[in-house]
């Protein structure tokens, strides 16, 4: 995956570099940082049909990229995001050009607070896991088993406030017990890949760059995970009633 930022230079002019994430996990440099808490406001889901442009959004937000090419282009430079890459927009750095090159864009955005500072590590370019269409999943409990289903967001961009958000790493090859969560979340996976089995409906599902899960596991059996390589991903905390319950 690649990160950015989208932000102001000193001299006023755009400034597109970089973006250090605070991610949590085995990476060297990364044990201090800590989840976006407050700073995080709310997430959305959105599309930019194929050969579309747009400006970029209003508030200062975290877009995450699921499927297609997604072109910034500013005075400062080109940048091409596609599956699992993420930019962050600082609304103070616009004009800027946002281009669906080729196929349409699907994208997550998060919300932040216009004050939240990315601190962190800039993530390493890590191999991206070949897949086709990307998956949509979501996690749920019957019967004290957890199941996966197809989990189809509408690309509307409204927005639901959220609680949270943290980005995380895990090593290769690593397996965890059956285990359950403690809350709710939409778990957006950014560069390895991981398996989630469930002991109900929909077995074992390898989740690659792009894909993504809303997790709602918090009793019962629970499921397992196993990495494919090393693994981030973001984890966005949702509030009991959320938009997207059945």
């Amino acid at each position: 995956m690649t990160s950015y930022h989208l932000a102001r230079h000193a001299t006023g002019a755009p400034r597109l570099a970089s973006l250090p994430l605070p991610a949590l996990g085995p990476q060297a440099g990364v044990g201090d940082a800590r989840p976006l808490g407050p700073a995080a406001l709310a997430v959305s889901f959105g599309e930019l049909a194929a050969g579309a442009t747009s400006g970029p959004p209003d508030a200062a937000t975290l877009r995450f990229v699921l499927a297609g090419e997604l072109v910034v282009a500013t005075v400062a430079g080109t940048a091409r995001l596609v599956a699992g890459d993420v930019v962050l927009f600082d609304p103070t750095a616009s004009p800027a050009v946002l281009e669906a090159s080729g196929a349409a864009v699907r994208f997550v955005d998060l919300e932040v607070d216009a004050a939240w500072v990315p601190q962190g590590v800039v993530l390493p370019p890590l191999e991206r896991a070949a897949r086709a269409e990307p998956s949509s999943l979501r996690m749920d409990v019957e019967d004290g088993h957890a199941h996966l289903a197809a989990f189809v967001p509408v690309p509307d961009g409204s927005r639901q406030a959220v609680m949270n958000a943290s980005f995380l790493c895990l090593p290769g090859e690593v397996a965890s017990d059956w285990h359950t969560e403690e809350g709710i979340s939409l778990v957006l996976v950014l560069a390895g890949g991981f398996e989630l089995e469930v002991s109900g409906r929909g077995g074992a599902r390898l989740l690659a760059a792009g894909d993504l899960c809303l997790v709602d596991d918090r009793s019962g059996r629970g499921h397992l995970t196993r990495t494919h390589g090393e693994t981030w991903f973001a984890a966005i905390t949702l509030p009991i009633d959320h938009a997207w319950q059945h």
